[in-house]
């Protein structure tokens, strides 16, 4: 009997909590998560995506349309990409040692993931160009392996194996970037990102980037 009393009388003093579940999170997305002082910041599907001339601006939480960035025609096929991005001042460390920049990169590099919707015919030229990248090298390190094997023969046959290998590198390393990649970062803060790559209908639909 006591405990109806009771009852009753939190039902009167707090109604909608008790409707809740007897939840005193005011949390409007979760009533019946724990409280957290410093919950992070959501933003709800296309809210916090922005444009500045060639770049698409991203929060890290935003949900990117189902429009492909490349021709903005309707999809619901995505790619997830973890972007990285550094201050460009940090490359000047190539210079001092390879080793030095490799480590402060890692350090310093902030990254952001996103969903990226693509369309099927960009998907699938991705996949081309990266089949068309590892065939190259794959050949040219084969080149390479055989001309360490006969160079001591000497010979046109083993100089060329030996000569083209940078080049099987080179040419690789240019189609992932220019074939293969979809999207890149300019610059990529604690809270948005600054993407490259998407096309001008796509980021035209969204609203101009104004700095706070």
């Amino acid at each position: 009997m006591e405990n109806e009393v009771l009852s009753c009388d939190l039902f009167i003093l707090y109604p909608k909590t008790i409707r809740r579940g007897f939840s005193m999170s005011d949390n409007p997305i979760n009533p019946y998560a724990a409280y957290t002082a410093h919950e992070p910041l959501d933003i709800p599907q296309t809210d916090g995506i922005f444009q500045q001339g060639k770049w698409l601006i991203v929060h890290k939480q935003a949900v990117l349309p189902n429009r492909c960035v490349k021709s903005n025609e309707p999809t619901s096929d995505r790619l997830r990409r973890k972007l990285m991005w550094h201050p460009p001042l940090i490359y000047l460390l190539i210079f001092l040692h390879i080793f030095i920049y490799v480590i402060v990169a890692l350090i310093v590099r902030k990254t952001a993931a996103f969903e990226i919707p693509l369309a099927k015919r960009y998907k699938t030229a991705r996949i081309k160009w990266a089949v068309t990248a590892w065939s190259i090298f794959l050949v040219s390190l084969g080149l390479f392996i055989l001309g360490l094997a006969t160079a001591d023969r000497g010979g046109a046959l083993s100089v060329i194996s030996l000569v083209q290998f940078p080049f099987g590198i080179l040419i690789p390393a240019l189609i992932g970037i220019y074939g293969c990649r979809v999207v890149y970062a300019k610059k990529i803060d604690d809270q948005y990102a600054w993407i490259g790559g998407t096309c001008d209908e796509f980021r035209k639909s969204f609203p101009e980037w104004k700095s706070i």
